[in-house]
């Protein structure tokens, strides 16, 4: 296979575009090993509340490492300058299988979750499988079609091989982004539903307190007519009494 060899001088307009890209490595090598210390407690804690052999826990394991081994070998493609045609033509294709494999598990994930909400319905589940399919087989071809390793001051990247070649990374991202609207969609779909019923199953609830409050009250109110009524006839008995010992003591 052939190689793109593209050493730049000091003075190619392609240094800029390198340097920047390096300092945007750095910063985001930067981001990703403080968020990977900073939930290493939480990650601890989840390996001892967890079953070993959950799904939830073998998939969480599987993208948070994948994508450390992917981030490192990208920045070892990009940093390191010792690479010959021949090594790099055997390496260059081990970034994009591995970005590809760790979309897999992303999307498996979402599609999972968005599963789950939506009470495993069926048709949901045959959707989400279905696009499933097709996006990775966009991505598959997205990033290994028509592609060559690139090498510049001994470095290993990778390059289309046709710059006319209609897959290309940005059609992966595309591919990724709109399988993650669909699993969102479906799944803001379900959890706005859900909330509505349990809006309305709190709002039946506040109705039969109501009716319940209602009939006690007036159940109470019946209670004291009730007494009221006995003791203004104990009352006009008691009257009719005294008032007939009067005529009798007379």
């Amino acid at each position: 296979m052939s190689v793109l060899l593209a050493p730049p001088t000091a003075t190619s307009p392609g240094q800029g575009a390198l340097s920047t890209a390096a300092y945007l490595r750095i910063a985001s090598l930067s981001i990703a090993a403080y968020d990977f210390i900073l939930t290493l407690p939480a990650e601890y804690r989840l390996y001892k509340s967890s079953d070993r052999k959950s799904l939830g826990l073998v998939l969480f394991i599987i993208i948070r490492y994948l994508s450390i081994v992917a981030i490192v070998v990208s920045n070892v493609g990009f940093f390191y300058h010792g690479f010959t045609p021949k090594s790099c033509d055997n390496f260059f294709y081990v970034l994009p299988v591995l970005k590809v494999l760790q979309m897999m598990v992303s999307h498996t994930i979402l599609g999972i979750r968005t599963y789950n909400i939506a009470q495993r319905s069926v048709w949901i589940g045959r959707t989400i499988a279905s696009a499933a399919f097709v996006f990775i087989a966009i991505e598959w071809a997205a990033a290994l079609a028509n592609r060559i390793p690139q090498m510049t001051n001994g470095n290993c990247m990778i390059a289309s091989s046709h710059p006319l070649w209609p897959l290309s990374t940005w059609s992966f991202a595309l591919a990724a982004m709109l399988y993650d609207c669909l699993t969102l969609s479906i799944s803001t779909y379900y959890l706005l539903k859900l909330r509505s019923a349990e809006a309305s199953a709190a709002s039946g609830l506040v109705k039969i307190r109501e009716r319940h409050e209602h009939l006690l009250l007036s159940k109470h109110r019946s209670f004291d007519s009730i007494i009221w009524c006995i003791a203004r006839i104990c009352h006009h008995m008691d009257h009719e009494s005294t008032h007939s010992h009067s005529r009798t003591g007379g």
